[in-house]
């Protein structure tokens, strides 16, 4: 059995338009809860605890999976974030990603792409 604590810190950009509540696995946008699943919820995770910074595919896999059985731990990672840009990226942000693509690198958390509140 391994005990795995979730971290209890909130994150939160842009007064409020993304937060994140890594305890509970949630994430709200503008309000509304976006509905993740897990393996989801660990990668924007790790996205967001370094916004801006490329993660490659493999880096992403290692924070993200708790057990390192994968026959293509790349292809999983492009699945996964896949299915969450689909979840977090709003109409508001006008067809701009939360995470973005860097060709033959990995992928980043964009926060210039989030609307401005001021």
């Amino acid at each position: 059995h391994i005990d795995v604590k979730p971290k209890a810190h909130m994150k939160e950009f842009y007064d409020g338009y993304l937060t994140i509540y890594p305890g509970t696995r949630l994430v709200k946008i503008a309000g509304k809860a976006a509905t993740l699943t897990m393996k989801e919820f660990q990668i924007f995770d790790v996205l967001t605890d370094q916004p801006g910074t490329i993660l490659s595919k493999r880096n992403i896999f290692d924070l993200a999976w708790l057990y390192k059985v994968c026959a293509d731990p790349e292809h999983a990672v492009d699945m996964h974030v896949s299915n969450l840009r689909r979840k977090v990226d709003t109409p508001r942000l006008a067809g701009r990603q939360m995470i973005k693509t860097v060709r033959g690198e990995g992928y980043y958390f964009d926060l210039d792409v989030l609307p401005q509140t001021s």
